[in-house]
Parts: structure tokens; C-alpha cells; sequence
């Protein structure tokens, strides 16, 4: 449902528009990747692969209009705590497993040519955010009195949110049809309280084809 109704504005919004590129066709896809920073979200660290895949119409030169699915990979994700030596003996849980984030954005963009073939370009948008993290919890329990507990379960958080996303980035036109971008995008306030709320950004290559 969320998908088509992003899918559903992008399409009314560009047959809104009445002026278009007067050398190529307004409509382009593109495909992106690169790598995702996790570094924001709580317990989470390191990078992951990701990327994007978009279509998109260019309304006049310097404004267009953005839809994407966007895929950041999978990040480590750790958590727990640790009690030693209390007169009830010794614990610990260990949270070991990954942080995903998937979801659809609808943006609008901006362009300024430079010279050559050169451009810079910068989106502003609203990301529906799909933050999955899927863990294994071990508890172990060692009593003064010899016993010992280990148990092992499996759990998986998910919070779906909606919040702002931007990208800032040059790019590089070949000839009519083809494009490429060098991007950096972040999006804000994925996740929720029950499974830590923060940032993730994306650098990231784009190819994009006009047709």
C-alpha cells in the first residue's frame, strides 16, 4: 500500500507538469549503489552495500521529480549487559545480529549545469523507512551454588517510519540519453524507541538512462 501510493503522487505530480527538456525525453531510471554508514543507530557499527533503484522526470532543467526503493544492506548489531560477582553469582545476555533498513522515498530534484557536461544536483524528500533487526539473545546464569542456565531465543524488531531524506552531490552528463552521479544521502529518524531511533547515510554511484 505504501508503494503504490508513492508510485500513485510521482505520477500525478509529473502529469501536472506542463513544460519539459526541449532535447531529450523528461522521463529517466537509474540504478545506484554504494556504501551505507549505520554508525547513528544504537548498538549498530560499521558499513554495509547498498543502493537504490529509481525512475524519475525532469519537469525543466533545473527541477524534477524522484521516485526510489532503497535497499542499505545489513549492518552488525550488538547489545547486552554483564553482572558480575553479585551474591546471586554471575550474568550475562549477549545480543548479537543485523541492522537492515529498506523503504520507498518520492523527491524532489534540483539541478544546476555547470560547464562541459557537468552538473550539481540535490534532493529533498520523505522516505517511508522499513528498520528491521533480526537477533539472537543468549542469557547465561551462573549461581554460587554450582547451577548453571543458558538459553537461547530469537527475536526480531522492525518499526516502520516516515521521515525526511536528503542527497547533495555532482554529476556528469553523457550525451542525451545517459548520466552518471556521485551522491551522499541521509536519512533521518528511522526506527522507533523499542528499537533505537537515528541516521543512516548512503555514498553512493548513480547510472541513469533517459528514454
Amino acid at each position: 500500500m505504501r508503494r503504490i501510493a508513492a508510485v500513485s503522487l510521482f505520477v500525478l505530480l509529473a502529469s501536472l507538469s506542463t513544460t519539459s527538456l526541449a532535447d531529450a525525453s523528461p522521463w529517466y531510471v537509474g540504478l545506484a549503489a554504494g556504501r551505507s554508514d549505520y554508525g547513528s543507530i544504537p548498538g549498530t557499527s560499521g558499513n554495509a552495500s547498498g543502493g537504490s533503484v529509481l525512475g524519475g522526470y525532469q519537469v525543466n532543467t533545473w527541477f524534477g521529480l524522484e521516485a526510489s526503493y532503497f535497499d542499505l544492506g545489513s549492518a552488525s548489531y550488538t547489545g547486552g549487559f554483564t553482572t558480575c560477582c553479585t551474591p546471586n553469582g554471575y550474568s550475562s545476555l549477549t545480543i548479537v545480529g543485523k541492522t537492515k533498513l529498506t523503504g520507498e522515498s518520492l523527491d524532489a530534484v534540483f539541478r544546476l549545469d555547470l560547464q562541459r557536461g557537468f552538473f550539481a544536483f540535490g534532493k529533498v524528500g520523505l522516505a517511508l523507512s522499513h528498520l528491521d533487526q533480526p537477533a539472537t539473545e543468549t542469557y547465561y546464569n551462573q549461581s554460587l551454588t554450582g547451577g548453571v542456565t543458558n538459553t537461547v531465543t530469537s527475536t526480531d524488531n522492525s518499526a516502520n517510519k516516515t521521515g525526511p531524506m536528503y542527497t547533495a552531490g555532482f554529476g556528469y552528463a553523457i550525451g542525451a540519453s545517459w548520466a552518471m552521479r556521485l551522491g551522499w544521502t541521509r536519512y533521518h529518524n528511522v526506527g522507533d524507541t523499542s528499537t533505537g531511533e537515528g541516521n543512516i547515510s548512503l555514498l553512493h554511484l548513480d547510472l541513469l538512462y533517459r528514454f
